[in-house]
């Protein structure tokens, strides 16, 4: 399917009910074996000038309910996924949601009517406000991005991010990321888990042969390494961050620092404040997981 020329959004898959905290959960895609796919599509806005003005794919299970959707194979090398104003994939489970996705071989560029902040491939796990209002709290988020091609964005080709008391369980690997364009010293693909208001968030992260760069800062000079890691705080137990392939528990950041740039050849190092390293990593206290998919 051909989308082009919209003015809002391209193809937008919902599921969940926010009805309350006993809701009935809803499906979307039964199973494994049974999933939604949205593949074979070329989504875009108008031109760089009159882009989409949300997502070219958005997936949101939200409050209570179950899905499997994949998002694979848009966009093609003349027409990739883009002319678009906000992250151009983009994957989410809220609440008390699981949602499990494969965002895989698809073709993402922006371009230069995106808005500021805004990413390629976005995914994440939060809080949802449900009628009540009651805040449910416990969203999961499976998900693999592999084999993408990113580029033409003004944030970070990909970006992971769980909050509140999320959990994020990714497998992010080999894709080919390019430098954000704004100068802000961002690296091209970047997981974090936690954010600056209290919550207790949790990442089990596989990252594995990807080819990626940051960008410049323009303020405090220096260029940002391929991949970032952020954790919020340096306690192990809060804002939990795992990654595949560590052996001591606790990590070091320095540490993951040298695991993570070891199996990323492909990220380019990082210049000026960054050091010259393939990998910036925040916060302390890092542990091994495994992930269950």
């Amino acid at each position: 399917m051909t989308m082009a020329d919209g003015l809002g959004g391209g193809i937008l898959l919902y599921g969940g009910n926010v009805a309350g905290s006993a809701a009935t959960p809803t499906i979307l895609g039964a199973d494994a074996v049974n999933r939604v796919v949205v593949s074979g599509n070329v989504v875009r806005g108008a031109s760089d000038a009159t882009p989409m003005n949300t997502n070219c794919i958005y997936v949101s299970v939200a409050g209570r309910g179950t899905g499997f959707v994949d998002v694979q194979n848009n966009g093609t090398v003349d027409e990739p996924l883009g002319a678009n104003r906000g992250n151009c994939i983009s994957v989410n489970s809220t609440g008390a949601a699981t949602l499990t996705s494969l965002v895989s071989s698809n073709r993402v560029a922006p371009g230069a009517g995106q808005i500021g902040g805004a990413f390629g491939i976005a995914g994440g796990a939060a809080k949802q406000t449900v009628v009540g209002p009651t805040d449910l709290n416990s969203a999961v988020l499976n998900l693999t991005v592999d084999g993408n091609a990113v580029s033409a964005t003004k944030s970070s080709g990909i970006s992971l991010l769980t909050r509140d008391s999320g959990t994020l369980r990714s497998r992010v690997q080999n894709n080919n990321v390019a430098a954000p364009v704004e100068l802000a010293g961002e690296s091209g693909i970047v997981v974090t888990s936690g954010d600056q208001i209290a919550g207790d968030a949790t990442v089990c992260l596989q990252i594995l042969n990807n080819s990626t760069a940051g960008s410049v800062n323009s303020v405090a000079g220096g260029t940002a390494p391929g991949i970032g890691l952020f954790k919020r705080g340096t306690v192990q137990t809060t804002n939990d961050f795992g990654v595949s392939g560590l052996t001591a528990t606790p990590t070091s950041a320095a540490d993951v620092v040298t695991y993570v740039s070891s199996v990323n050849s492909g990220s380019a190092l990082g210049s000026g404040i960054y050091g010259t390293f393939r990998a910036q990593v925040s916060g302390n206290n890092y542990v091994p997981c495994t992930l269950p998919f």
